[in-house]
């Protein structure tokens, strides 16, 4: 048990400084910031070798049905890998090894039923249609079962992260998963010749996805701490649920205040030559936040289990070392992109892309405040048991977004959806710190659950 006062000190207090940063935070970055990189250059590779052997429609057929799955997976899972991270760092950090045992238990049997439900219905849909062509029809059919191993793999990589096993949580599904891809595609390729297909490419992402959930599950095995099989399970199902189904409502926010969202809204009033703009430079904005996202892997279960275990004092040391660090990995890559934008545009898109300058600065700036500030409060309340205050303000600034998109879009143009999104996270992060101090202020002598 810990109390609301004690939380509220880590906005709210001042102190002299960070001190030496955790080592924990220092090596789980390190490597989160490592295999993410490697994840993102092995899925440029993927992609490249599909579009040479698929070609402009089979890599578009393969794209379009990867979307659908991956759309199906993130309503499957309910966003119960959010939640693992936090519930299992905070069971282990108290040692209340039966209700962890039994959220490991539920939550896979939660997933697993509505994702593999959800599957069967598709194919059920699927071979009852006669308005697709064979192609089509057999690529979506695979797909069905992507996505329910898709998202098992993902609740597991959630169990190890809240053990703090950054390494086993992310190699298989970033590293293994894509390198076994590429493999199966290149020899499928030259196996079967000219008639190498875009169902082939989904039957080769269904095995790899199978192996990395394999893998998963035996890292997860050996994790898994020996009081935990032997007590008895308890369950919560319905406060886990509740707070899954309020990250939902965080990420379907959160996709609202992205730039997919952006290019809806471009394409939608401006045409398919912003959209081409936009989409480049929101690209390369996110290179900001890259080295931030990569902090905050490690930071959420620490953040959970410091909280869970009421070591305050040590929790506002934490915060100030999180912020310090996205200060060193983002401010750099900001000032970069600042002097280097515009021929780094050229670079990598074209001469035609140069236009898109400005709005890749106002993206950049968004993207600082968010991998600064953003996403530090964002966790401090989704991992400490008040993810509904995230939701509401999340939320409400997704609604912001939205309006003020429709409006600046239709003024100014390309750079007016970019100040719509610089905007509403400016907003949502301001919102996020007079929250904490007010909220948790008025409620200060009330005690919380220490998950």
């Amino acid at each position: 048990m810990t109390s609301v006062k004690n939380l509220r000190a880590i906005f709210i207090r001042k102190g002299s400084g960070t001190g030496e940063v955790d080592p924990t935070l220092i090596y789980g970055a390190f490597w989160a910031l490592t295999v993410n990189a490697a994840g993102l250059l092995l899925g440029l590779l993927t992609q490249k070798i599909l579009a040479n052997t698929l070609g402009p429609t089979g890599f578009g057929l393969y794209l379009y049905v990867l979307g659908w799955s991956n759309v199906a997976g993130l309503l499957s899972a309910l966003e119960f890998s959010n939640a693992a991270v936090r519930y299992v760092s905070a069971y282990t950090a108290t040692n209340d090894w039966g209700s962890l045992r039994g959220f490991i238990r539920r939550s896979q049997q939660i997933v697993g039923g509505i994702s593999g439900t959800v599957g069967l219905l598709c194919v059920a849909a699927l071979l009852m249609t006669r308005r697709l062509s064979p192609e089509t029809q057999f690529c979506l059919l695979a797909a069905c079962a992507v996505f329910p191993l898709t998202s098992l793999v993902q609740l597991q990589a959630a169990c190890l992260l809240g053990w703090k096993r950054v390494r086993q949580s992310q190699v298989p599904f970033q590293i293994m998963r894509p390198i076994l891809f590429a493999v199966l595609l290149l020899a499928m390729a030259r196996w079967l010749g000219a008639g190498f297909d875009a169902g082939d490419a989904v039957l080769a992402q269904l095995l790899a996805t199978g192996v990395a959930l394999i893998t998963t599950a035996w890292y997860m095995r050996r994790a898994t701490p020996v009081e935990t099989r032997q007590a008895t399970p308890i369950y919560h199902t319905v406060e886990w649920i509740r707070t899954s189904g309020q990250f939902v409502a965080i990420s379907i926010s959160q996709l609202v205040l992205s730039t997919q969202s952006d290019l809806v809204f471009v394409g939608t009033l401006l045409g398919k030559t912003e959209v081409g703009l936009y989409g480049a430079a929101s690209q390369v904005a996110t290179l900001v936040g890259f080295g931030s996202a990569a902090i905050m892997v490690i930071a959420q279960p620490m953040i959970a289990d410091l909280y869970a275990r009421g070591q305050i004092s040590a929790l506002i040391k934490l915060s100030r070392q999180i912020v310090m660090l996205t200060l060193t990995a983002s401010v750099p890559a900001f000032i970069v992109i600042a002097i280097f934008g515009r021929p780094l545009l050229i670079h990598i898109y074209g001469t035609d892309f140069a236009p898109a300058f400005p709005v890749l600065i106002v993206l950049a700036i968004s993207q600082l405040v968010a991998a600064v500030v953003g996403m530090l409060l964002g966790y401090l309340f989704t991992m400490t048991s008040h993810q509904q205050i995230a939701s509401k303000i999340i939320g409400a600034s997704a609604v912001l977004n939205v309006v003020l998109a429709l409006v600046l879009t239709y003024r100014m143009g390309m750079i007016g959806t970019a100040t719509a999104t610089a905007i509403s996270t400016m907003v949502r992060s301001v919102a996020l710190f007079i929250a904490a101090r007010r909220v948790l202020k008025t409620v200060s002598s009330a005690d919380v659950p220490a998950t």
